[in-house]
């Protein structure tokens, strides 16, 4: 089964199927990683000028070696991150998604009145994780934007939606200090210790020490994974 893990952004769209660039065949998962407002001309300066920026990058080195990008891309206009996204998620212009800014006036409404480009609902074109959907794969959004679960209740039958960075459309997220340090108040304590059980590996690195810590995250519990690497 064929996984797609989409992540936030604007600018820079990478492609990534580390099984396909290894093997030449079919990969088994396809990882689209979007990252807002970074402009891709600096970072293809930077990886090919083989800067220590490009050492201090090495996820983005890793990518540019075994992923696969495009130059030379025509943004949509607006270029602004809900429209921009809309195109990625749909293939659509913003005359065919119906996502025409951040912020988007519907007729016959007040001039001063406006709603949410980020809203999933108002998406007219149908997204990339419905289309796998349908085909019978299995489609990860993670903080994409329009890809509020609540917009696509009972649409999804193995995929899975979730944005818990947009708060837009209901009550606030707040954000929460992570910390080792016991003496800063209302902060979320992290007790680290060394890490057991982790499988799989990052061709090319090497890690020395690594730990681990736990922390909650709405009703599960998600580690962070740490480590000194030869990076």
């Amino acid at each position: 089964m064929f996984s797609i893990l989409l992540l936030t952004a604007l600018s820079l769209s990478i492609l990534l199927t580390p099984a396909l660039a290894q093997t030449g065949g079919l990969a088994k998962r396809v990882v689209v990683l979007s990252i807002d407002a970074l402009k891709a001309d600096m970072l293809w300066s930077i990886l090919l000028n083989q800067s220590q920026l490009a050492i201090d990058l090495p996820g983005f080195k890793y990518i540019f070696q075994n992923g696969f990008l495009a130059q030379g891309m025509i943004v949509s206009f607006p270029s602004s991150t809900a429209v921009s996204h809309a195109v990625i998620s749909t293939g659509a212009p913003p005359g065919i998604t119906g996502i025409t800014g951040n912020a988007i006036h519907l007729p016959g409404t007040p001039l001063t009145s406006t709603i949410t480009g980020f809203n999933g609902s108002m998406l007219l074109a149908e997204p990339l994780w419905v289309t796998v959907d349908r085909q019978g794969l299995k489609a990860i959004v993670a903080s994409f934007p329009q890809s509020d679960p609540w917009a696509w209740e009972g649409k999804l039958k193995q995929s899975v939606v979730f944005n818990p960075y947009d708060s837009s459309m209901g009550s606030p997220t707040y954000s929460t200090l992570y910390t080792s340090n016991k003496s800063i108040p209302r902060a979320y304590y992290l007790n680290i210790t060394p890490a057991s059980g982790w499988t799989g590996s990052l061709p090319g690195y090497t890690f020395y020490n690594t730990w681990e810590a736990p922390f909650n995250f709405g009703d599960e519990v998600w580690y962070f994974f740490i480590a000194d690497t030869n990076s």
